[in-house]
C-alpha cells in the first residue's frame, strides 16, 4: 500500500517538502452583549494585499487552516457594525493562533477601527517547541548569520555562527528549510527573511530526515505598493577585515484588479553583494612573511653546508615575518539574487513561483604549513548554485450563508502542489592554472634521449650476444636503450612554476632526476623549512576538484478541517501528504603533478617490453680491455625495440602521434609542452592504476556522465577500440516519505497525533560481505561437498574458514561479525581463534585466478547486491494543556529517523582497487535513529513577561562511526576501516526561557540549558585514533565533544518609539531619541570537552591519556552590539515617505579571546609542548650536532610561527558601519 502511495506522489509532483502549515482562528462577536455575529467576514492582507478571506459560522467561528507564516493584518466587518482591522498579526509557523473581534456598534460605520496586535505570552498551542524570529526582530538584532540568530534559542550550541548543534545532536542532524522545501546551500540573505523559525522539538509528521532540529525561513513576499529599500555597510573605517556590503531590493504590484485595487500578480526582487578582505579574522592575527622576504628566498632560496642543501626559509628571522591582523589573500566576494511572483488567481487559488541564485568566489589558506610563505598562491574555490520553488495552492470549501442550511462536518479543504529544483556547483584548485592540469607539475623542458647500452655479454647464449671479433671468446652485447641527460638540456620554464627552477640553481647533475625539482617532482629535502614546519615558497596547490549537485524536491499535501461537534465544541485539522525527493550528487578530483610521473611510464614502460632479436637497425662501438689491452670494436649488433601492442592503454600512441615519432622509439615526455597534452591521450587505467583520481557522475575525464550508467556498466562498458572506459554512475539516493497527522482540541487541551512512514533507497549496490570481496561458502553448502564432520551446532549460512588454502579443515566459522570456533562455540573476537594468522575463507570460487575484480570476466552479481531499501515508521505525540489563561502545560514524544548522513559513497572505482586497499565509505548504512521525550510548563509572571521551563530526554541510535574490520583477506594488514551503525547515545537536559515584551521601551529574551550529552562517539570519525592505539571501537558513555553544560543566550532591545510614542528625552525642543534604539546579544557557555593526551608531538600529540572527553576548556563568552536610528528624510504620512535607518553593529565587543581549542598533551592553546619533551630536545640537538648551532634560535622562533592555530581561538571584534535607505 505504502509504495503505491509513494508511485501516486511522484506522478502527482517530483520532490521532497515540508511546509508546516499554520492556521488563524476566532470568534466574531458583539462587543455589547457578546453575541455571536453569524456570516462576518473576515479577510487577511499581507504587506497590503488581499490574500483570503472566510466567514464566520453559526456560532460565530472563523478558521483559516491553510496559511503561510509570517506578519499579516486581519479585518472582520459585519453589516451595521463598523470594520476593525487588527495590525501586526504574527502567524507563526506550525502553530494554531486565535485572534477574536468584538465589533462595537456604538462607532461610527465609515471609519475602520485600527486595533495593534499583541502577540499572547501564553500560546495556547505549545505542541512545537523551539523559538521564532520576526524580520523586525531579525533586523534589529547585532549578527547578520542565520545560525548566530538561530542560536539565541534554548538548547542550540554555536560557536561564531558556526555549526548547529541542536539539544545535544551532532551538527548533520540539523535540518534547513527554505518556503517549505529542504534546501543544502541555498539560504537566503537575512534581510530577506520573513520569518525564521527553529524547531528544537515537537517536530510535526510533515518533517522527517531528521534526528536533530530544524532551522525554516520563510522569505518575503510582494507588497501591494511598490516599496524597496537600499542598505550600505561596511568596516573599512573601523577595523582591519574589509568588509562591504550592498544590497537593494524592490517590492510591488504588476498587475491589479481595478475593481478592487487588489494586486493579481506581485513581485519581490533583491540584490545582495558581499566582499570581504578576511572572511574569518582570528583573534591573534596570523604571521605571514613579508613580500620582501619570500621574493629573497624566492630569487635564491638554498644554501649549503658541507655541500648538503638547506633552505633559507630556516634562516628567516624575526624582521622577514609579520604578524597581521588580516590575513592576506584570503577575500571572497559572494552576490546572492533573489526573487518571488505571488499570482493570485481568484479568491481560492494562488500560485507562487520563487527562487533565488548565489555566486561566491574566495581563495583559502591551505593549512599551517602552506600560510607563511606561500600566502600568495592561496587556492580559490568557486561556488554557485540556484534554488527554484513552485507552489500552486487550491481552497475548497468554506462556510455556508444559508442560515437555515446544517453546519458542515468538513470545512476548509485545501490542497497544495510544491515542486522545488536545487542546484549546486563548486570548483576548487590552484588558481595559477586552474583546470590546466598538466602545468601544475611542470618545470621545464629536460633534454632527454635515449642511446644502446652495450658491454661483455655475461651469458653468451643470449640472441643479442655477437662475438667480438671471427673466433673470439668475448661477446658482446647490445642490453637495452638506457636514459642519458644532454649537457645543459636543462630549459627552465619562465612563466610556469618559475619558482621551482630556482631550487635546481648551480645544480650540475648527470641524470635529470637528480634535480632538486623537475617536472611532476620537488625534493622533500628543500621543499620545507625543518622537515615540515613551513612549506616552502613555490609549492603548488596539488588538486583539482570539482562537485555538481542536483536535487529535485517537492510534495502534494492536502488538509481539512472536521467540525464533529459544531465549531464551539472544537475541531480537527487534519493533514496529510506524499513526499518524494531525487538526488544527483557528482564529483571528480585529480591530482595534476602526478600527471608526469603517469607520462614517463606510460609512454615507454609499458609497450617497449625488450628487444626484437630478429631486427638489428644499426652497430655500436664498444671499448674495453682485452688481453690486457685497451681496445675498441665497432661492430656490436643493435637491435630494435620489442613493442608489444596493449589493446586497454592509449597513451603511448597518442603521445606518439604528437611527437611524430613511430611505437618503436622512446619519447622524451619532460621534453613536452604542457599546452600540447590532454586528458584525452590516456585510458582510464593509465590515469586510475596510480589512485591520483577519483570520480563518479563524471567520466575519467572529467566530462559529465548520462543520469542513466548503471552500477555494472562500470565493469563492462568499451570504447570504440574495446579499452575499458570505466565509467561511474552519480550518487542517486531516494528518498520518500507519507504521513498523516490530526490536530484537534478537547476541553482546551490541544493534541496533535501524528504517523509518518519514510522510505530510504541508496540506490546502488553494495558488499555482501564487508569481511571478503568474493563470496564465502555457506555451512550447509560446503559440508554437502566435502567429508568434513559437522558440529551439531554449526549453522547452515554461517560462513566457513579452513586453515590453509586448499584445505577442507574448518578453522572457524562467521555469521556476520560474531565468529565462532571450529565446534560451533561462540568467542568474543575473531582474534580468540585467528591470533595472528592470515584468514582463509573456503571462496565459491575454488580458483584463486577467477577471483579478480579488474579481471573482463568478473561477475559483480557474485559479490555485490542492491541496497535493501529502509522503511521507518514514526509516531508522533504532542498536547498543550491551557491549565488557566496564564498557564500552559506540554509535553511531546516523537521518533525521529534520518537517513544516513555522510560516509555512503563508496563507488565500483573504489572497489577495483580493492587489493590496495578497501574504501573507507560504506553505502549501506542504515538511517540513524532519535526517540525525543519532553515536558515543559509555560507560566505568565506578569502582564508583559512569562517564563518557559522544560525538561528534554533523548535516544541516540545506530549513529555512524568508524569500524575495523578484521581478518579480512587480500587487503593489506588483512583488516580495514570502514563506517557503521555503531554510536549511540543519550542526552539529558533542562531549559529556562524568559520573555519580556517591550514594557517601558525595553524588550527582552533569555535562555538557560543545562545538558548532559553523552555517547560513544561525537562524530563519524571521533573514534579512529582510538582504533589506531588497539582500544576498538567504545561502547561506553563519554562527554559528547560539543557538550556544553551549561549555556546562558540573552537579547535585550532598548528602543524609543516615535509620535505620541515617544518617552525619551527632548532636547531643544526635538526627539533626539526617536526611532533609536540599541540591541544587545550575549552568550555564555561552560567549555566543550576533549580527550587529554599522554605524548607532545610536533603541533599535535598522541596516545591517549585519561578519560575520554575527561577534560574541559574554559568558559567563553560574547556579547554583540546593535545601535541604530531612523530618520524620516522625504514625504509625510499620506504621501510617499522616505527613510533612513543608519547603524553601528559590533560583534564580539569586548574583542574575547576565548580558548575553544588546545594541544591536547599540553592543554595550552599557546604551546604544544613538543620542544621539552625528550624528541623536542633531540630536533634542537640535531642543529647542533650538524653544526648549526646559529640557527637554533631561528627554529625555535620558526616553530612558534607554527604553534599559532587559528581554530582554537573565537573570532576578534568586529565593527560595521551601515545605512538603509528605505521608500
Amino acid at each position: 500500500m505504502i509504495r503505491r502511495l509513494l508511485l501516486i506522489s511522484i506522478f502527482t509532483s517530483i520532490g521532497l517538502a515540508a511546509w508546516s502549515q499554520s492556521s488563524l482562528e476566532g470568534k466574531v462577536t458583539d462587543a455589547s452583549n457578546g453575541d455571536a455575529l453569524i456570516f462576518a467576514n473576515v479577510v487577511l492582507f499581507k504587506n497590503g494585499n488581499l490574500i483570503t478571506g472566510s466567514q464566520s459560522d453559526l456560532d460565530g467561528n472563523y478558521v483559516f487552516s491553510a496559511i503561510d507564516p509570517g506578519t499579516y493584518d486581519v479585518e472582520a466587518s459585519y453589516t451595521g457594525f463598523p470594520t476593525q482591522r487588527q495590525t501586526g498579526v504574527v502567524i507563526l509557523a506550525g502553530k494554531a493562533i486565535r485572534l477574536d473581534f468584538k465589533l462595537d456598534v456604538g462607532l461610527m460605520l465609515n471609519v475602520i477601527e485600527i486595533v495593534a496586535y499583541k502577540v499572547p505570552l501564553i500560546e495556547q498551542d505549545n505542541t512545537t517547541q523551539g523559538g521564532i524570529k520576526t524580520a523586525e526582530q531579525i533586523r534589529n538584532l547585532p549578527t547578520k548569520n542565520i545560525n548566530a540568530i538561530a542560536a539565541t534559542t534554548a538548547g542550540l550550541s554555536s560557536i561564531d555562527g558556526g555549526e548547529i548543534n541542536i539539544r545535544g545532536s551532532r551538527s548533520d542532524a540539523t535540518d534547513y528549510y527554505l518556503d517549505g522545501i529542504r534546501v543544502n546551500a541555498s539560504l537566503i540573505p537575512q534581510s530577506e527573511i520573513e520569518q525564521l523559525q527553529v524547531i528544537t522539538g515537537g517536530i510535526e509528521a510533515r518533517y522527517g530526515d531528521v534526528t536533530g532540529g530544524l532551522i525554516s525561513l520563510t522569505s518575503k513576499g510582494p507588497s501591494s505598493v511598490l516599496s524597496g529599500a537600499v542598505e550600505v555597510e561596511t568596516s573599512e573605517l573601523t577595523d582591519a577585515y574589509g568588509y562591504n556590503l550592498l544590497s537593494a531590493n524592490l517590492s510591488g504590484p504588476i498587475l491589479k484588479n481595478k475593481s478592487t485595487n487588489q494586486s493579481i500578480i506581485g513581485f519581490r526582487a533583491s540584490v545582495q553583494y558581499l566582499d570581504r578582505k578576511d572572511p574569518n579574522p582570528r583573534a591573534f592575527g596570523g604571521y605571514r612573511a613579508t613580500e620582501e622576504a619570500i621574493k629573497r628566498i624566492g630569487d635564491n632560496p638554498l644554501t649549503t653546508i658541507d655541500g648538503s642543501p638547506i633552505p633559507l626559509i630556516e634562516r628567516f628571522e624575526e624582521s622577514d615575518v609579520e604578524l597581521l591582523k588580516a590575513r592576506p589573500n584570503v577575500a571572497d566576494q559572494r552576490i546572492d539574487l533573489t526573487g518571488k511572483l505571488d499570482f493570485k488567481v481568484n479568491d481560492a487559488i494562488d500560485f507562487t513561483l520563487a527562487g533565488n541564485y548565489y555566486d561566491a568566489n574566495n581563495h583559502f589558506s591551505n593549512g599551517r604549513a602552506w600560510d607563511l610563505v606561500n600566502w600568495q598562491y592561496n587556492p580559490y574555490s568557486e561556488n554557485n548554485g540556484f534554488f527554484i520553488n513552485g507552489r500552486f495552492r487550491h481552497r475548497i470549501g468554506g462556510v455556508s450563508t444559508d442560515p437555515d442550511a446544517a453546519p458542515a462536518l468538513i470545512r476548509n479543504i485545501s490542497y497544495t502542489l510544491q515542486y522545488g529544483f536545487e542546484k549546486s556547483f563548486s570548483e576548487r584548485g590552484d588558481d595559477r592554472y586552474r583546470d590546466n592540469l598538466f602545468e601544475y607539475g611542470y618545470v621545464g623542458d629536460f633534454d632527454v634521449s635515449w642511446a644502446p647500452v652495450v658491454g661483455i655479454a655475461q651469458d653468451t647464449s643470449s640472441p643479442f650476444a655477437k662475438p667480438l671479433f671471427p673466433g673470439s671468446t668475448f661477446y658482446g652485447e647490445h642490453f637495452g636503450y638506457g636514459e642519458t641527460f644532454a649537457e645543459n638540456g636543462y630549459t627552465p620554464s619562465t612563466s610556469i612554476n618559475p619558482l621551482l627552477n630556482n631550487y635546481n640553481i648551480g645544480q650540475e647533475v648527470i641524470d635529470f632526476r637528480n634535480y632538486n625539482a623537475y617536472n611532476g617532482f620537488w625534493s622533500n629535502i628543500v621543499n620545507s623549512a625543518y622537515a615540515g614546519i613551513h612549506t616552502n615558497t613555490g609549492a603548488v596547490y596539488n588538486l583539482y576538484q570539482k562537485t555538481e549537485l542536483d536535487v529535485h524536491t517537492g510534495n502534494l499535501n492536502a488538509s481539512f478541517d472536521i467540525f464533529p461537534g459544531g465549531s464551539d465544541k472544537g475541531r480537527h485539522n487534519i493533514q496529510f501528504g506524499l513526499l518524494y525527493e531525487q538526488r544527483q550528487e557528482r564529483s571528480y578530483g585529480i591530482n595534476p603533478r602526478d600527471l608526469w610521473n603517469t607520462m614517463r611510464f606510460a609512454a615507454n614502460d609499458a609497450h617497449i617490453v625488450g628487444l626484437d632479436s630478429t631486427r638489428v637497425i644499426g652497430y655500436d662501438s664498444l671499448t674495453t680491455i682485452i688481453d690486457g689491452e685497451l681496445q675498441t670494436f665497432d661492430s656490436i649488433c643493435i637491435f630494435q625495440t620489442l613493442v608489444v601492442e596493449q589493446p586497454n592503454l592509449l597513451f603511448y600512441k597518442k603521445v606518439r602521434e604528437l611527437t611524430g615519432q613511430s611505437l618503436n622509439e622512446y619519447v622524451n615526455i619532460d621534453g613536452l609542452n604542457p599546452d600540447d597534452l590532454s586528458l584525452d591521450m590516456f585510458a582510464a587505467e593509465e590515469l586510475t592504476n596510480r589512485r591520483a583520481i577519483g570520480y563518479y557522475g563524471y567520466d575519467y575525464l572529467g566530462n559529465k556522465l548520462d543520469y542513466d550508467v548503471s552500477f555494472d556498466e562500470f565493469f563492462t562498458a568499451e570504447d570504440g577500440e574495446g579499452r575499458r572506459t570505466l565509467p561511474v554512475a552519480a550518487n542517486k539516493p531516494i528518498y520518500s516519505a507519507a504521513y498523516i497527522q490530526d490536530k484537534f482540541t478537547f476541553k482546551d487541551i490541544i493534541f496533535r497525533l501524528g504517523l509518518r512512514v519514510d522510505r530510504y533507497d541508496a540506490n546502488t549496490k553494495v558488499l555482501k560481505d564487508p569481511y571478503s570481496l568474493y563470496e564465502i561458502m555457506q555451512a550447509d553448502d560446503f559440508y554437502a561437498q566435502t567429508d568434513e564432520d559437522r558440529s551439531a551446532a554449526v549453522q547452515d549460512d554461517w560462513k566457513v574458514y579452513v586453515v590453509s588454502e586448499g584445505s577442507t579443515k574448518v578453522r572457524a566459522f562467521r555469521d556476520g561479525d560474531q565468529w565462532y570456533t571450529a565446534e560451533g562455540s561462540p568467542v568474543n573476537d575473531g582474534s580468540e581463534i585467528l591470533g595472528n594468522e592470515i584468514p582463509n575463507p573456503y571462496f565459491i570460487e575454488r580458483n584463486s585466478a577467477n577471483r579478480n575484480i579488474r579481471s573482463r570476466n568478473f561477475d559483480p552479481n557474485g559479490s555485490f547486491e542492491d541496497y535493501t531499501p529502509q522503511v521507518s515508521w514514526m509516531p508522533r505525540l504532542a498536547f498543550s494543556f491551557p491549565i488557566s489563561e496564564d498557564a500552559n502545560f506540554f509535553v511531546h514524544y516523537d521518533i525521529l529517523v534520518q537517513r544516513p548522513p555522510s560516509n555512503t559513497i563508496a563507488t565500483p572505482l573504489d572497489y577495483y582497487y580493492w587489493s590496495d586497499g578497501p574504501p573507507t565509505n560504506n553505502p549501506n548504512l542504515k538511517p540513524e535513529k532519535t526517540i525525543d521525550f519532553e515536558v515543559g510548563f509555560k507560566q505568565k509572571v506578569s502582564a508583559s513577561s512569562a517564563i518557559t521551563l522544560s525538561a528534554y530526554y533523548k535516544e541516540l541510535r545506530d549513529m555512524i562511526q568508524s569500524q575495523t574490520y578484521l581478518f579480512v583477506p587480500g587487503v593489506p594488514g588483512n583488516s580495514y576501516n570502514s563506517y557503521g551503525n555503531q554510536d549511540f547515545g543519550t542526552v539529558k537536559g533542562f531549559s529556562f526561557s524568559y520573555d519580556l515584551r517591550r514594557t517601558q521601551n525595553l524588550e527582552m529574551t533569555a535562555a538557560y540549558t543545562l545538558q548532559f550529552a553523552d555517547g560513544t562517539g561525537s562524530n563519524a570519525t571521533s573514534q579512529v585514533d582510538l582504533n589506531i592505539n588497539g582500544r576498538g571501537n567504545l561502547r561506553y558513555l563519554s562527554p559528547l565533544s560539543f557538550d556544553e553544560r551549561h549555556r546562558l543566550a540573552a537579547n535585550i532591545d532598548y528602543r524609543y518609539g516615535s509620535g505620541k510614542q515617544y518617552n525619551g528625552p527632548r532636547w531643544f525642543g526635538l526627539d533626539v531619541f526617536s526611532e533609536a534604539g540599541i540591541s544587545l546579544q550575549g552568550n555564555a557557555a561552560s567549555g566543550r570537552p576533549y580527550t587529554k593526551q599522554q605524548r607532545a608531538d610536533r603541533f599535535g600529540s598522541s596516545g591517549v591519556g585519561g578519560a575520554i572527553n575527561g577534560a574541559r576548556l574554559p568558559w567563553n563568552f560574547s556579547l554583540d552590539m546593535r545601535i541604530d536610528k531612523s530618520f524620516r528624510i522625504a514625504g509625510n504620512e499620506n504621501g510617499k515617505p522616505l527613510f533612513m535607518n543608519v547603524y553601528l553593529r559590533m560583534e564580539n565587543i569586548f574583542d574575547t579571546r576565548n580558548v575553544i581549542g588546545v594541544y591536547a598533551a599540553s592543554g595550552s592553546a599557546f604551546d604544544d609542548g613538543f620542544l621539552v619533551t625528550p624528541n623536542g630536545q633531540s630536533s634542537i640537538q640535531t642543529l647542533v650536532d650538524s653544526g648549526r648551532e646559529g640557527d637554533v634560535d631561528n627554529y625555535l622562533i620558526s616553530y612558534q610561527w607554527g604553534e599559532l592555530v587559528p581554530g582554537f581561538f573565537t573570532l576578534p571584534r568586529r565593527v560595521y558601519l551601515g545605512a538603509v535607505l528605505q521608500f
